[in-house]
């Protein structure tokens, strides 16, 4: 977010811009959730930084895209928070958009590599790992 509103306020012609971002988390009081939301609901804002408060508990149209930094802590999340895009009566038929950046944990890189392994699978399969026998043996033998 901070990275995101500095690149916006370099550039006079994106410098209005950072007015339609905002942040959304937990730690808000409801007052503050409920403004964010209020801007969201009206068309305020462009974009929602969001942690995983924003993956329950609201239900927003009229958003096209959601940015996933990292795997989420299961699949069922990750299809909670992919499906806050393309919600409401007026977008049925307007396409909607999840992109997961995958960092460099194992589960995330193999996610990468494999694409078909997270995007093939029924609503409640877990992203299968390779398992490497040597290292699951060493790590056996010092539990």
């Amino acid at each position: 977010y901070e990275k995101a509103i500095s690149a916006l306020k370099s550039d006079p012609s994106t410098e209005p811009l950072t007015n339609r971002l905002e942040v959304y988390r937990g730690g808000y009081t409801t007052h503050v959730r409920r403004s964010i939301e209020n801007r969201l609901f009206k068309g305020d804002l462009l974009g929602v930084v969001g942690t995983s408060a924003l993956e329950l508990g609201i239900d927003v149209g009229g958003i096209d895209l959601t940015l996933h930094c990292g795997y989420p802590t299961s699949y069922s999340s990750l299809l909670q928070q992919a499906g806050r895009a393309g919600r409401g009566t007026d977008r049925l038929h307007t396409p909607s958009v999840a992109i997961m950046i995958c960092f460099s944990s194992p589960s995330e890189q193999h996610i990468w590599r494999n694409p078909s392994s997270l995007l093939s699978r029924g609503q409640s399969a877990l992203v299968s790992m390779p398992v490497n026998v040597g290292l699951v043996q060493g790590h056996l033998l010092c539990a």
